[in-house]
């Protein structure tokens, strides 16, 4: 008897086992497999892990990657903690969601063609001003105190001649510094 008991114990766990390998039932352990392939498959694809840190560091400190730059003027010299913003995803983002921007401090939008640059607010909670380059980086046009926007529906603001750099900067910055066309960017 005892020996019926043990093999009708041994089957039952038997099927509970095949019903747990049964296709669309994914085990805890199957689950962490497929995690691990996946990323495997993901930083093998080509997966720049540059970006991936990037991407990490800016969910972090919600800041991309700085660099020193200095804006030559009639007046002086000004430096400027510069965010750079050199993918489409970062200028896609800008200053997205940002609740403040230091004093001395920016974002440089890198784009890859010369041709009139267009941005938006859209999201943005703070105003700006925004100072555009040439591929001799001269300031060749500033739309100052740019405004805002939360709905769907956004302001463009363009470019008046072909710029590649766009420098955003707290509102009235431009003003304060007395920055000018013709300045000269140092980058």
């Amino acid at each position: 008897m005892r020996s019926m008991q043990r093999e009708n114990g041994g089957s039952q766990r038997r099927k509970a086992l095949d019903s747990a390998r049964m296709p669309g039932i994914i085990t805890p352990c199957m689950y962490r497999l497929i995690t691990i392939i996946a990323l495997v498959v993901t930083l093998l694809s080509g997966c720049s892990l540059g970006g991936l840190f990037q991407d990490a560091i800016l969910s972090i400190k919600g800041k991309f990657p700085t660099k020193a730059i200095v804006l030559q003027t009639s007046a002086g010299e000004i430096k400027i903690t510069a965010e750079i913003a050199d993918s489409a995803k970062e200028r896609m983002q800008g200053y997205m969601k940002r609740k403040r921007i230091d004093a001395d401090s920016g974002m440089l939008f890198v784009f890859e063609k010369e041709v009139r640059q267009r941005f938006w607010m859209k999201d943005t909670k703070l105003s700006l001003d925004l100072v555009f380059f040439n591929k001799d980086k001269r300031v060749v046009d500033i739309i100052e105190n740019m405004e805002p926007c939360a709905i769907p529906v956004c302001s463009l603001y363009t470019s008046v001649v072909p710029a590649i750099y766009g420098l955003e900067v707290p509102a009235g910055f431009v003003k304060e510094k007395k920055i000018k066309i013709g300045d000269l960017l140092v980058y």
